[in-house]
């Protein structure tokens, strides 16, 4: 059963992952050791395709089960969204009170282009759910 001390669990566990994933890219970006593959946005497939050296047609399996499973994850989400929210707004602030103008400039520009990104690819998972 999906309850809600599962549901505050696992918001806390995305808005760590998320904060954790902002700051490695930013610092990324930042420090200049960026991996010399850096894919712009690591998706849950393309992650298990380079850890299991899964083939074409698993990884477009993987990337259907997600489609299909896609509006359970985000109505369990919804509760605990606006919360989420909040806690990211909070790293951010955090993240940006370290570092120096420049850098506070850059970092505008990245989250700005990973929400270009998840917009792009909500409209593109909303167009497949479809099919």
């Amino acid at each position: 059963m999906f309850n809600r001390s599962k549901a505050w669990a696992l918001g806390l566990l995305l808005a760590i992952g998320t904060a954790g994933f902002a700051g490695g890219a930013a610092t990324m970006n930042y420090v200049g050791e960026q991996p010399k593959q850096v894919h712009r946005r690591c998706s849950y497939s393309g992650m298990l395709q380079r850890e299991l050296n899964l083939t074409d047609a698993q990884r477009d399996s993987v990337r259907a089960i997600w489609r299909r499973h896609r509006g359970e994850f985000r109505a369990a989400l919804a509760p605990v969204q606006p919360q989420l929210d909040s806690i990211r707004a909070g790293i951010r602030g955090e993240l940006r009170a370290m570092m120096t103008p420049p850098q506070q400039v850059a970092f505008d520009r990245f989250l700005a282009r990973e929400r270009a990104e998840r917009q792009r690819g909500d409209s593109a998972g909303a167009r497949s759910e479809n099919d």
